[in-house]
């Protein structure tokens, strides 16, 4: 895990697993402590302080969610299986392409672990950030509510996009649908027809 926090250029140099005492409940056999794992964080400064730690509560909401993450995701490249992460674009789209990177990728994902994710990070559709594209046309689904607010699923197959149609600008132009319907949100106008 310490392998990828360092190479994941989020900053962070080592990191540690501390035992946290917290107050416990008072039992038949007296006070009980209990010890909850509590990490830490190793950045290095710039400036004299040298190397900073900080906890997990005060790092990146990116950062958390890498974290969050990294012990399920090691595991189930190492076992095999299925891992199920939402919003995948809580992480910079750059960090997304990598972990997607390492499921497609062989020597990393011996055993055909699946990754199952959701997200609006358009460009894992593209070849902005990966030549070829790190997803095949099959493994692209959509999703688009209906007018009565209910989810419809359906693959980007259906709608048989060339093999060179670059699948980020058709989505980002609603040619594959699943984007949202935004009305108007001219604030300014808004206000000056209000009265109030």
């Amino acid at each position: 895990m310490g392998s990828l926090l360092t190479s994941s250029d989020l900053g962070i140099e080592d990191f540690m697993v501390e035992q946290d005492r917290s107050p416990g409940s008072r039992g038949h056999q007296g006070d009980v402590n209990l010890r909850r794992p509590r990490l830490t964080f190793a950045h290095e400064s710039k400036s004299d302080l040298g190397r900073v730690w900080f906890k997990l509560e005060q790092e990146s909401a990116g950062t958390q969610v890498l974290v969050s993450i990294l012990p399920h995701l090691l595991h189930i490249l190492e076992e095999g299986g299925l891992l199920a992460v939402d919003e995948l674009n809580s992480l910079h789209p750059t960090l997304a392409l990598a972990i997607v990177q390492l499921f497609q990728d062989h020597a990393n994902n011996p055993r055909g672990a699946q990754l199952l994710f959701n997200t609006h990070e358009s460009t894992l559709l593209g070849n902005l950030l990966s030549d070829p594209p790190p997803l095949r046309r099959d493994q692209v689904w959509l999703t688009e509510k209906d007018r009565d607010g209910a989810t419809h699923l359906y693959p980007l197959t259906d709608f048989k996009p060339r093999p060179t149609e670059n699948l980020q600008r058709g989505y980002l132009q609603g040619r594959y649908g699943a984007i949202p319907f935004i009305g108007s949100l001219d604030l300014a106008r808004k206000n000056e027809s209000d009265p109030t």
